[in-house]
């Protein structure tokens, strides 16, 4: 969720998985507002392939879809078999769904060429819209200050940029060949795999006992 939802995943007494929050930063209705715009900016000037998920507080919802074509609905559900809801409500009521409930994070998806993006002000094909200033780096720092522990005393792995919480790890441990501009505080190293990253995990908890 970018830093917006933290918490610790359990094993309920019926042995399932379930999420127990300990910190969420939802958008604000100003927030909101701001996306909502950006999206009908994106429409009006034919970008009818727009797809905006989005991100419930309550986990249990899971991810839902919005598109402004009603003839996209069947696809996006076979297409994103995880969301648990495909709409294309008009606007107003999207806004007052968004606004009725926290919401943690939208992910707004512009399908269309990147020669149409690049003629148009919103060149980025994705976009993840949290509150201002939440990003995986300020999750990591609450999350350590909740769990007591020294953030710049640990190891963080990641392979995208938006892994920002690298940046504020001791050993940062990017994963994979994606060129990131992110380094750990005290040092940085590069594994190819996630099976590499395993082994290392492995030898570092030896090494800690």
């Amino acid at each position: 969720m970018n830093g917006s939802l933290i918490g610790h995943i359990t094993k309920a007494s019926n042995e399932e998985l379930e999420f127990k929050e300990v910190a969420a930063f939802p958008l604000t209705t100003e927030d909101i507002d701001e996306t909502l715009k950006r999206v009908q900016a994106l429409i009006d000037a034919g970008f009818n392939n727009v797809v905006l998920f989005y991100y419930p507080r309550d986990w249990r919802i899971g991810e839902v879809i919005w598109t402004p074509s009603p003839q996209n609905i069947l696809p996006l559900k076979e297409k994103y078999t995880s969301a648990s809801a495909v709409t294309a409500v008009e606007l107003d009521k999207l806004r007052n769904q968004l606004t009725s409930e926290d919401i943690c994070m939208i992910f707004l998806l512009i399908d269309a060429p990147e020669d149409q993006l690049m003629a148009y002000q919103h060149t980025q094909r994705s976009n993840f819209i949290t509150h201002a200033g939440i990003n995986k780096l300020q999750g990591a720092i609450k999350l350590a200050q909740i769990l007591n522990f020294d953030l710049s005393q640990s190891l963080g792995a990641g392979d995208t940029p938006m892994d920002t919480f690298l940046s504020g790890v001791g050993l940062a441990v990017i994963v994979g060949g994606l060129e990131l501009d992110l380094r750990g505080l005290t040092n940085t190293i590069r594994l190819s795999s996630s099976t590499e990253l395993g082994l290392l995990l492995y030898k570092a908890y030896e090494l800690a006992h």
